[in-house]
């Protein structure tokens, strides 16, 4: 399979949210907390021969508690019909790479996503254990696991110089 990745936007997120609720998965970034909220955020989609088959969004944010510059990886998705297919991992890599090519960060920036407890993509990447919460969603209530690892890791983990 051959895929098409491309930087997107949260117009064309929003043209999607339907299928994105179904999963659970919160677009807006006016619905995260303030700071994460008025970070700089990217998107992206995945295509195969001009189907969409999976999307992926990242913030760059300043953490107001200790005024550092963190990465929360976001709003991941891939279509039913391609899931263990390479498509999550794809946009990872599309998304790091960004990074590196734009300096978004330094080695020691941490970068942190927050998936279902069911999750392990990011445990058995080895990402470290951050906290557990609770989330109120469409269809009930959900645990949440959130992980992080340093920029300087992920580099080491995908192979990026």
């Amino acid at each position: 399979m051959k895929l098409m990745i491309k930087e997107t936007t949260l117009l064309f997120f929003e043209s999607i949210e339907d299928i994105l609720k179904e999963g659970n998965i919160v677009i807006r970034p006016d619905e995260y907390s303030d700071h994460i909220a008025a970070g700089d955020h990217r998107y992206f989609s995945a295509h195969n021969k001009n189907k969409l088959v999976g999307v992926s969004a990242m913030v760059r944010f300043i953490d107001q508690v200790n005024n550092k510059t963190r990465i929360y990886h976001r709003a991941a998705w891939t279509h039913p019909d391609y899931r263990k297919t390479g498509v999550w991992t794809k946009l990872m890599k599309h998304k790091l790479n960004y990074i590196n090519d734009f300096n978004w960060c330094e080695n020691n920036t941490i970068h942190m996503v927050t998936v279902a407890i069911t999750d392990h993509r990011y445990r058995n990447l080895g990402w470290q254990f951050w906290n557990r919460t609770a989330q109120n969603t469409q269809t009930g209530q959900i645990l949440r696991d959130t992980w992080y690892v340093t920029w300087g890791e992920l580099k080491k983990q995908y192979g990026i110089e």
